[in-house]
């Protein structure tokens, strides 16, 4: 299966940084993984109309086993209401194959498995802010695994173009500024 160039998977550690920074709001993303958290956010808003963020199974199953549960249900529901899940839903025994084959490159046991998810499912790009996976893996997939920052400087949008997604009527979004181009 060929990657399709829009279909963004967010690992669970991006996925969290998202939903920090979309309900962040008045409040701009701060500490040091702002610029991440604000390029989620653009990223988002300024993808194509047919494009959307998607969640491989293991994401999935990572954000199910957050502890807190009230973190755990808002990641549940932006899962439901903002991402989609990627499909067809990969072959086990393919991922499970690739993964062991990942983990020689000393990354974890979950990240081989969302790389080989992502694979499977034709994934042009995972979003994630682990340096260390990046530079472990990026010559070892053909899925493009990016940190958001860059992703966002390689989509090239001109300052001042309207955004293809606005945030929704009544999201303390509207009130800011911080994530406008």
């Amino acid at each position: 299966m060929g990657s399709d160039r829009w279909m963004l998977a967010l690992d669970a550690n991006a996925f969290t940084y998202w939903i920090e920074a979309m309900n962040a709001a008045p409040e701009q993303p701060s500490g040091r993984l702002a610029e991440e958290k604000l390029a989620l956010v653009r990223i988002f808003l300024w993808m194509p109309p047919e494009a959307s963020f998607r969640l491989v199974p293991t994401v999935k199953v990572e954000y199910e086993a957050i502890p807190n549960h009230a973190k755990r249900d808002t990641h549940i529901a932006w899962a439901m209401i903002h991402v989609s899940e990627v499909q067809p839903s990969p072959q086990e025994d393919l991922v499970a194959e690739r993964a062991e084959e990942l983990v020689s490159y000393r990354v974890g046991a979950s990240d081989g498995k969302i790389i080989a998810e992502c694979e499977q499912a034709g994934v042009g790009a995972l979003l994630t802010c682990d340096g260390k996976l990046i530079e472990r893996l990026r010559m070892e997939t053909r899925v493009w695994l990016v940190r958001p920052s860059e992703f966002w400087d390689r989509m090239r949008i001109p300052r001042g173009s309207p955004p293809n997604r606005r945030p929704a009527d009544g999201s303390p979004l509207l009130q800011c500024s911080w994530w406008h181009w």
